[in-house]
Order: C-alpha cells, then structure tokens, then sequence
C-alpha cells in the first residue's frame, strides 16, 4: 500500500495537479497583492487630502500631473523602447517619480493597463476616411486596427485578455455600428456583430504577432501526423487548408461573418 501511495504521488497526474494548485495559488496570492495595493493607494490619497498646511498643497501640486492618461503614456513608452515585459506598476512609478501605490489610485491592475494601452492605439485610427460600400469600409477598419495591433506584438498577444475600455476603443466600436445600420443590419444582429468582429481582429492580430519560426516547426510537426493517414478528412483539404494569403483569409472571414449577421437572428430579440 506504502509504494502504491508513492507511485501515485509521483505519477504524472499528480504532477499536473501539483502544478495545477501552484498557479492557482499565485494567481490568488498576485490577485490580494492587487487588491491589497489599490485599497492602501486609495487610503494613502484620502490621508495626503486631508493633511493641512503646506505639506498638504505641497502634495496637492505634486499629484496633480499625475493621472491615467499620464501613466498609460509612460506605460506606452516603456513598451515602445523595453518591451511590454518590462512594463510594470514599479517601473511606471519611476518613470514619474512617484511610488507604485499611486498607480493603483489610477489603474486597477496590469490588465486594465493592457487595456488602456489598447485603447489608446484604437484612438489613432481614421475612422472617417475611406471609399466603397459598407462592407469595404468595415474590413478596412478592421484592417487598420489589426496593423496597429501588429506595430505592438507583444501588446496585440495580451488584446484577448486585455479588453480595451474608453474613448478610442468605444469610437470604433461605435463607427461600426454605424456602418453595420447603413448595411441594414438590424440592431440586434449588429450589436452582437461587433462583439464577433472585434474578437476575430483580436485573435488573428495574436496569432499573427507569434513567432515565426514557432509557427513552422508547428506546421511540419502538423503535416507529419497528417501523413500517417490517421486523418483522412483533413488530408483530403491539406492543400486549402493551408492556401491563401494572411489579407485574403481574413477578408474571406469578415465577409463570411457580415453575411451570418444578416441571416441569423438573435435569440430574444429577433
């Protein structure tokens, strides 16, 4: 029984569920070092509010050039010269002089600054300009945002986690509702529609900003198993499956994505 417990415990299986509990125990130990630091930060600012006299205008001025869009700007700068590995509520804080408990009054935690930060590249784009119909003009958005995404790889790869929230993200997605009602698409279908569109450029931005060289070893990996005919059904669509250029493939798929919204209602609503 003794060797049996230790076989068990030494097994594969229990090896993952080892694993497992670890990084759900730093997930849950990086989640209450989050939250322990935005509640302090916040405690910190309410102090600093009420301290009289000169020491309390003397914080007032220091803190007033600090503000969301001032750390998503450091944050961007960061990124743009040392990586998005390297940015990180410590190394914003230095940027601004100040401590890192004054970015949680601000920013909530990492992935809401990934957040910002996508937002932000979504508040560069032209959303007026362009020619053609309705369509054209939606995969020429989507276009643009995806370009965008790439310019930032490592930023593009975090965009399904990391949802952007404000202005700039809330513009586009407003400009393609816009478009989605002048090609009569009920408002139902549009609303979820945008939802479907904006995590198709996400994903393919990410898929597109991975390595490479990764991405070749995975494809000879993927053709080797496919020649042991254990596939047949793929085999027989190897050569499709693989064809077509990155711009061609996601044109093919937003216009396979338009015309689903305008035949499939939503449950509910339609």
């Amino acid at each position: 029984m003794a060797n049996g417990r230790n076989d068990w415990r030494s097994g594969p299986e229990a090896a993952q569920l080892r694993r497992e509990f670890r990084e759900e125990a730093i997930k849950l130990r990086e989640d209450m070092r989050d939250e322990f630091q935005r509640k302090f930060a916040e405690q910190m600012a309410m102090m600093q509010a009420q301290q009289p006299g000169p020491q309390r205008g003397h914080h007032r001025g220091r803190r007033a050039s600090l503000s969301k869009d001032a750390i998503v700007e450091t944050a961007m700068k960061i990124m743009r010269t040392k990586g998005l590995d390297k940015v990180t509520m410590r190394s914003i804080a230095h940027e601004l002089n100040t401590g890192p408990a004054s970015i949680y009054v601000h920013v909530r935690s990492v992935v809401q600054l990934h957040g910002f930060m996508l937002d932000a590249l979504y508040a560069t784009l032209d959303l007026d300009g362009g020619d053609g119909d309705w369509a054209t003009r939606i995969k020429r958005l989507i276009g643009d945002a995806m370009a965008v995404l790439l310019q930032h790889p490592e930023l593009a790869r975090s965009a399904i986690a990391a949802r952007p929230i404000g202005d700039g993200s809330l513009r586009f997605a407003d400009r393609m509702l816009e478009l989605l009602a002048e090609g009569g698409v009920a408002p139902a279908r549009a609303a979820w529609g945008v939802d479907l569109l904006l995590l198709y450029a996400t994903s393919l931005a990410a898929e597109l900003a991975s390595d490479e060289a990764d991405d070749n070893a995975t494809l000879m990996v993927f053709r080797s198993q496919l020649a042991t005919g254990a596939y047949p059904h793929i085999s027989a669509v190897e050569d499709t499956l693989f064809a077509g250029s990155d711009a061609d493939r996601a044109n093919w798929a937003i216009d396979a994505i338009l015309a689903g919204l305008t035949r499939t209602p939503v449950p509910g609503f339609d």
